[in-house]
């Protein structure tokens, strides 16, 4: 008795994990999140990125783990698959590189200001003593005659 029991439970949770093989095929997108958790139950996992709720299933089929995403957005699938890999824009180490350069043409735009500004006073401090007649003679000295 305990071996038939022991047998149908095995062959109950075989079952289980292949129907659930199957159920990601019946995923589509626009399918919304009560079909997905009708049909694969509660993820493991759940995350919310980019404005997207995204969904992380584990099972085992043939005793190899498998892992599945669904990403919803406004309450529909919009993907359902493997594990998706950051595009190359999102990469962290593309974001810092981007970073850093961008940090750069700042710091260079900063250093050119500063040196207009330098400039600038000086050019006003030259206009001012034009202005005033300061770096012009403002006398002629009276001479006499020598014999």
């Amino acid at each position: 008795m305990k071996l038939l029991l022991f047998f149908s439970l095995s062959l109950f949770l075989i079952s289980c994990q292949t129907n659930m093989a199957r159920q990601f095929e019946r995923i589509t997108p626009g399918t919304d999140k009560d079909a997905v958790l009708d049909r694969l139950g509660s993820p493991r996992n759940i995350t919310r990125m980019n404005g997207e709720d995204r969904w992380y299933y584990l099972y085992y089929q043939d005793e190899i783990r498998q892992q599945k995403e669904v990403h919803f957005k406004d309450g529909v699938v919009i993907y359902v698959g493997d594990k998706k890999k950051p595009t190359p824009e999102i990469d962290p180490v593309a974001v810092d590189t981007k970073n850093a350069e961008v940090e750069k043409q700042l710091e260079d735009e900063s250093q050119r200001k500063k040196e207009a500004s330098k400039n600038a006073y000086t050019n006003y401090m030259k206009y001012q003593k034009k202005l005033k007649k300061e770096d012009e003679v403002q006398y002629l000295p009276e001479f006499e005659s020598v014999e």
